[in-house]
């Protein structure tokens, strides 16, 4: 934009004219960026944890994250890994610890 010149969130420039874009246009490219960045990894699942309860921007509530956290069960599995224990095998590494069951079962 020209100096001096705020230029809202909503309004885009697009090949050097500034064109408005709706809340509903902007969530939907917003989401689609997400889905790329998603699509691009290999995660499991997404877990999401509210910063505060008035939904409020830049207010962070550490006791209430740490509650979420808990409750989730993501602390415990953190303890879990930093046991050095597994928290997901592919089936190829559990067989090879396991083999001598799963031959006992097939028994």
């Amino acid at each position: 934009g020209s100096p001096g010149v705020l230029t809202p969130p909503w309004a885009r420039r697009r090949g050097g004219a500034q064109t408005f874009e709706s809340a509903g246009s902007q969530f939907r490219r917003q989401l689609s960026t997400l889905m790329g960045t998603v699509g691009a990894t290999d995660p499991h699942y997404i877990r999401c944890i509210n910063p505060n309860d008035r939904q409020a921007p830049l207010v962070f509530h550490p006791r209430r994250v740490l509650q979420q956290l808990r409750c989730s069960g993501l602390c415990a599995a953190v303890d879990l890994m930093r046991g050095g224990f597994p928290v997901r095998l592919v089936y190829r590494d559990f067989a090879g610890c396991f083999h001598a069951l799963l031959q006992a079962l097939r028994a």
